[in-house]
């Protein structure tokens, strides 16, 4: 037993025997209530003092972090972006300290949540890959990824948190490893019918760690041998957090270490997965993803559009004037609540970014004084924007009235799809980059949605226009299909719900959104073999991922589909080596006898003009099409 081991141990033994001679006597009772009662509001502050150093130590984070992006976005010295990139990568290592800390205090407050959904394993290897690349490169040491290709694709846990142990491993890796390698590498223990048990090793030829000390390794705020270490960075909390994970995870870590030489850290974790789609070379799908950050463009300018910013810090209201200027929305701001309830008394805003910690009168005070007033309009929304990222703020802040919760430091690809939801739709005009787009037609923002693969659904559509429309009417459609599915699961309707589900499956890879499309084909699956529990298990994620794609996708609901024809529409002729193409998948969809992919093919293609005889084709698919006549649509193939 190492020597702090025994002190602990006679610790707790003299301390047992003081509760007991205490608790003999009445005056021993009430010195332990007033122990305990100290120790609550010690509890207490210690929250108030983390929430308060959140809010501080975020506040000039987020100010130093919008200015370079707009560095980032404005500057074409390639030395000043060198700087700039360099003070991103600074601002970011800090604000994972900070997170770290916020971290362990939720642990602590047994608050830390682990959030399940589906994922994409890949993917999740990809930015780690990126993250971790850019130090081993900075220090000219070699990094080395090894995985798997029998590992599910498709995972089925927290993928914020299983990165977190990845990323926390590996960057205590590259601290302290000087030259050689760092090698990470993932494969299956166990694979089960529906969970996976899987082992994430990584292994340095690093400084090691001194035998006496690997016992302490996974305390909070302890690092090895601290007289060699004094000059790394970090918060000392990194592996006390990624133990904590791994357990919640159902699974184990452990380490080896030759002092000198290197270490070797080996966690264990299980996953759920969704299909038996394998990972594969990983190496090959590295090659193809695109790794360097693109050049900022806006989503949208909105210059009918009026917000109001309230802060009490000068720096960030002028943050966040440069990071929305290029949308050239209309921008007011306000230094504190008073400014702020007199300029709503004067004026009409589409949206309110209210800072929640203000002298005088914070945001929670500011924002019952205007609805004790009823200054807010009912079209207006009122978004905390806030420093404050502790457990269960963003409820606190929901519960206390506002519409949306940002947290500082702001991300500006969130901060203008939060304004995107909220600004009136004829107000806004979706910014499309003709570099990014296809035929002028596709919105730029839509191939950054995450669960939208804009080439496969071109792929399948053929035509740009024909794309578009299809994902309008998809996007439209969303709600309605969420609603019947659960109507037909209360009513215990499983036949229509197979139905239902496989039309979503189908329209659902027709737009390029593959994993709801997989989601939907396993639901389908279990209808048929009449399996209620296994959709009962999986239906939540289901309509999670399909109310998520809804809203992403919500801008264009209000759209007029591309190319709707009009009364003085002009039809368009259409190539005829795309004939044989568009007709294939439109004979797929009406075979799988799923009426709203056929219909929103046909209508789309409503708007051109066939070559010879396959113009009386497509009309007589249409007249079909609009009787629901199947059998005279098959016929139409023959």
């Amino acid at each position: 037993m190492s020597r702090r081991s025994k002190q602990d141990l006679l610790f707790r033994k003299k301390r047992q025997r003081m509760i007991r001679t205490l608790a003999h006597s009445s005056k021993g009772q009430k010195e332990i209530q007033n122990a305990l009662k100290e120790a609550e509001a010690a509890n207490r502050a210690k929250s108030d003092f983390l929430a308060n150093m959140s809010h501080e130590i975020r506040t000039p984070i987020n100010a130093i972090l919008g200015m370079n992006e707009m560095i980032l976005r404005e500057s074409k010295n390639e030395t000043v972006m060198g700087y700039a990139r360099n003070v991103e990568a600074a601002g970011m290592s800090l604000l994972s300290i900070i997170n770290d800390i916020l971290d362990f205090s939720k642990i602590e407050s047994g608050r830390l949540d682990v959030v399940n959904a589906e994922y994409q394993l890949s993917s999740l290897l990809n930015d780690v890959n990126n993250l971790i690349r850019v130090k081993t490169d900075q220090k000219g040491i070699e990094f080395k990824m090894e995985v798997s290709p029998e590992l599910p694709e498709i995972m089925y846990g927290d993928r914020l948190r299983v990165q977190q142990i990845m990323v926390n491993l590996l960057n205590n890796a590259v601290k302290y490893t000087d030259k050689g390698k760092v090698t990470f590498s993932i494969e299956p223990i166990r694979l089960m019918t529906d969970e996976a048990d899987i082992k994430i090793t990584v292994a340095d030829t690093g400084r090691g760690i001194p035998e006496n000390e690997l016992e302490m390794i996974f305390d909070k705020f302890r690092r090895s041998d601290l007289g060699n270490n004094n000059t790394i960075e970090g918060s000392g909390l990194g592996l006390a957090i990624t133990r904590t994970l791994v357990e919640r995870m159902n699974g184990e870590i452990s380490v080896k270490s030759v002092y000198g030489a290197g270490s070797i850290f080996t966690a264990s974790i299980r996953q759920g997965f969704v299909s038996d789609e394998a990972i594969g070379d990983f190496e090959e799908r590295l090659k193809t993803r695109q790794v360097n950050k693109p050049r900022y463009r806006q989503s949208f300018v909105a210059p009918e559009a009026r917000i109001l910013v309230v802060d009490d810090t000068p720096l960030n209201l002028e943050v966040v004037e440069s990071l929305l200027k290029k949308t050239q929305m209309r921008i007011d701001t306000a230094p504190g609540g008073a400014e702020c309830i007199e300029l709503v008394s004067k004026n009409h805003y589409d949206v309110i970014l209210l800072d929640a910690r203000m002298p005088k009168m914070d945001g929670v005070e500011t924002l019952n004084e205007m609805k004790k007033q009823r200054l807010i309009e009912k079209d207006t929304a009122v978004i905390v924007l806030t420093a404050n990222a502790v457990s269960g703020a963003r409820e606190n802040y929901l519960d206390s009235g506002f519409d949306e919760y940002i947290s500082k430091p702001i991300e500006p690809r969130k901060l203008e799809e939060m304004l995107l939801r909220y600004i009136p739709e004829e107000k806004v005009t979706l910014q499309e980059n003709d570099e990014e787009e296809e035929d002028g037609i596709i919105p730029a923002w839509l191939k950054n949605v995450p669960e939208i693969d804009v080439e496969h659904g071109l792929a399948n559509c053929g035509t740009a226009e024909i794309y578009m429309d299809t994902v309008v009417r998809f996007a439209r459609s969303a709600g309605e299909n969420i609603l019947a599915l659960q109507q037909f699961l209360s009513q215990r309707n499983l036949k229509d719900f197979t139905i239902k589900i496989h039309s979503v499956k189908s329209s659902s890879r027709l737009v390029g959104a593959d994993r709801l499309s997989r989601i939907a084909q396993s639901l389908e699956d279990a209808g048929d073999r009449g399996d209620s529990r296994y959709i009962s298990e999986r239906v939540g994620q289901m309509f999670g991922m399909y109310g998520a794609l809804a809203s992403a996708l919500a801008p264009l609901q209000g759209r007029t589909s591309p190319g709707a024809p009009g009364e003085n529409h002009k039809k368009i002729e259409i190539d005829e080596e795309h004939v044989g193409q568009l007709f294939a998948h439109l004979k797929e969809y009406v075979e799988d006898f799923n009426d709203q992919a056929v219909e929103s093919m046909v209508r789309s293609l409503d708007r051109f003009h066939f070559p010879g005889k396959e113009q009386e084709r497509f009309d007589m698919l249409k007249q079909a099409m609009e009787e629901m006549d199947w059998a005279a649509m098959l016929a139409a193939f023959d």
